[in-house]
């Protein structure tokens, strides 16, 4: 990893320890949601003025900015107590369009094999779990984008867990792009149950915790691979 890559993970985490603690004093109000979707800016930022060598270095960061419109309706519309009905309705289907960029950048023209099906059988069963666990506190239109958004979200981790071997990406590469596929999914797993289980529903600062972790954690591995083109093989476009 260069100085750039490292200068990024760093930034992220540092990002990351700033939105836990603003978590911590502010309770998710106004001010950590601004924080929140300000980070989200600053990434989608880096990777646009990145220098980019590959194609998948340019639709990553159409997924970053993907994710600042995501993140403007879970975070800063409430934040800002704009009138926009259902907006996270409108954060959902961005984080969509967002998983299929990173389906687009990490598939190329692979086709499914039986492994491939082994290794997206555990992502499909947890998220059947969820979403049966689930349904009972969704409305219709919820229902069917959550639906969308896990069986996007599950392909497009199994996708990047498959970069391992498909043989893309140098073999180290493909694990940090699984290992960001794996903590992208565990941290919707929390947001879903966030977002409608009453239980865990609102503010909870443990689970804040491990949103933003593996959120900051997982979308800072890609912002690495976006700045730093050297982890790409040169038939990488």
């Amino acid at each position: 990893m260069k100085n750039t890559g490292r200068i990024v993970l760093s930034t992220c985490f540092i990002l990351t320890v700033m939105i836990v603690f603003y978590d911590y004093l502010f309770q998710g109000t106004a001010p950590s949601q601004l924080l929140k979707f300000g980070a989200r800016v600053v990434m989608f930022f880096v990777a646009f003025f990145a220098k980019k060598r590959y194609g998948i270095q340019k639709v990553l960061a159409v997924a970053f900015f993907m994710t600042v419109v995501a993140d403007f309706f879970f975070q800063a519309a409430p934040a800002l107590a704009l009138p926009i009905p259902d907006y996270d309705i409108y954060g959902i289907v961005s984080f969509v369009v967002a998983y299929l960029l990173l389906i687009m950048a990490f598939r190329k023209k692979a086709k499914m094999r039986k492994k491939d099906i082994f290794l997206l059988l555990p992502y499909a069963l947890v998220f059947l779990v969820i979403i049966v666990q689930l349904k009972p506190y969704m409305d219709q239109w919820f229902f069917y984008a959550s639906v969308l958004l896990g069986v996007i979200l599950s392909y497009a981790s199994m996708t990047m867990m498959a970069t391992v071997y498909r043989g893309y990406f140098w073999r180290e590469i493909g694990w940090a792009i699984g290992l960001s596929g794996l903590v992208l999914f565990v941290s919707d797993v929390f947001v879903a149950y966030s977002m409608f289980h009453p239980m865990y529903k609102g503010f909870v600062f443990w689970q804040e915790v491990v949103i933003w972790s593996t959120y900051m954690f997982g979308w800072g591995i890609l912002l690495v691979l976006t700045v730093d083109e050297d982890n790409l093989k040169v038939n990488v476009h």
